[in-house]
């Protein structure tokens, strides 16, 4: 099945090959690189508000992740019940564990790394389904800000507040 597959895909991309590499562009150049400093602006801040508060569920993820990486434990069993799988969201824990296990850095900073990225990511990916339905470049920045930030901008008051406060 996967022989017939690939056949499958090379007969369509021969056939199909002009109309599958048409690139059309939405947003211009400005755009793109003020979404990008959105994006990366909230990855920064994350990074350091993580970096100050620490991860969320610290005493939690951090012996997953080390179970998951240094035991070879995966799927990660309960630890109350040892025969049964953890029945949790623990993608995180795994692109923390592969950061840490490939970098050698310590888990904390994977972890901070990690989520500053996912921050990132989710704005954008916000961003992208609003653009996606209305076209209007400023309305989806201000639906991706809203969407992030928990449908309002009180994180980003507590941004701004900590970044005031710490400034020299």
């Amino acid at each position: 099945s996967i022989f017939i597959l690939l056949i499958a895909t090379l007969i369509i991309l021969f056939f199909k090959y002009k109309t599958f590499y048409k690139v059309e562009v939405e947003l211009t150049k400005k755009q793109i690189l003020i979404l990008c400093s959105i994006a990366v602006m909230i990855c920064i801040l994350s990074f350091l508000a993580n970096y100050r508060t620490g991860p969320i569920d610290f005493n939690f993820h951090i012996p997953l992740t080390l179970t998951i990486f240094h035991n070879n434990i995966y799927p990660p069993r309960d630890m109350f019940r040892p025969e049964y799988l953890l029945l949790y969201h623990f993608g995180s824990d795994l692109l923390a564990g592969a950061v840490h296990h490939i970098t050698k850095i310590g888990i904390s900073s994977s972890f901070e790394l990690i989520i500053a990225i996912f921050t990132g990511v989710t704005f954008l990916s916000f961003f992208a389904l609003a653009f996606t339905i209305t076209k209007k470049f400023t309305i989806s920045v201000l639906a991706g800000f809203c969407a992030y930030f928990g449908g309002g901008l009180l994180w980003l008051d507590v941004i701004l507040r900590y970044l005031t406060k710490n400034l020299p």
